[in-house]
């Protein structure tokens, strides 16, 4: 989705001068951006929507920008702000993605194409290590302690893993095996320290007979 919506934080920005005058009342943040998203659905509902584009979509926010640019000012959104438009477009974007979602449909069949290409990439990429599984740690997620490249590491089983490994025996099956595997690096929110902070997932992970 961050493609999609990216496209509406470059057309505020490019456009932003346009959002002079309103004829808005006073209303709700939630209520400005669903206003907002139907304002563009209306529009890009008129057009072709085979041959609809993002300039298309950009194009349909002028009106609604500046019809309703006070209400902009209200809740301290600058049209000059990178950072605001930004999130203001990711929130507009997910709006009309409910309201009119025959409209995004061909923009997501688009970015799906894009990751899976790009998920070919990384997979061709990926690294293979070799390493000592220390420790199995089962809680909210399941933490394996794995020694490997002169280091013990934290590294998290926590999406789908391609392994030969049957986890429903059990993860304890693991410890103090030698192992092969790959990983991917995730930035998430870790409540322990409210902050962001990468993890290292598994990927692929085999037990070396």
């Amino acid at each position: 989705m961050k493609k999609i919506t990216l496209f509406f934080s470059l057309a505020f920005l490019a456009l932003g001068s346009y959002a002079q005058t309103s004829e808005s009342t006073d209303m709700t943040k939630d209520q400005l951006i669903s206003l907002l998203a139907d304002e563009m659905c209306n529009c890009a509902l008129e057009k072709d929507l085979s041959t609809l584009t993002e300039n298309d979509l950009a194009m349909c926010m002028l009106p609604a920008l500046g019809k309703y640019g006070d209400q902009l000012d209200k809740f301290g959104i600058s049209l000059s702000s990178d950072a605001e438009m930004e999130k203001l477009g990711e929130k507009i974007g997910l709006k009309a993605a409910v309201r009119c979602p025959q409209i995004f449909a061909k923009f997501v069949e688009e970015e799906l194409n894009s990751d899976d290409e790009y998920n070919e990439e990384i997979l061709e990429e990926s690294v293979v290590y070799t390493g000592e599984v220390k420790r199995v740690e089962v809680k909210d997620f399941v933490t394996l302690y794995i020694k490997y490249n002169g280091q013990t590491k934290k590294v998290f089983w926590m999406s789908e893993v391609e392994s030969s490994v049957d986890i429903y025996n059990g993860f304890d099956q693991l410890q103090s095996k030698q192992v092969e595997f790959t990983l991917y690096e995730a930035t998430l929110f870790d409540p322990k320290i409210n902050d962001y902070r990468n993890f290292q997932i598994l990927e692929t992970l085999n037990i070396i007979e």
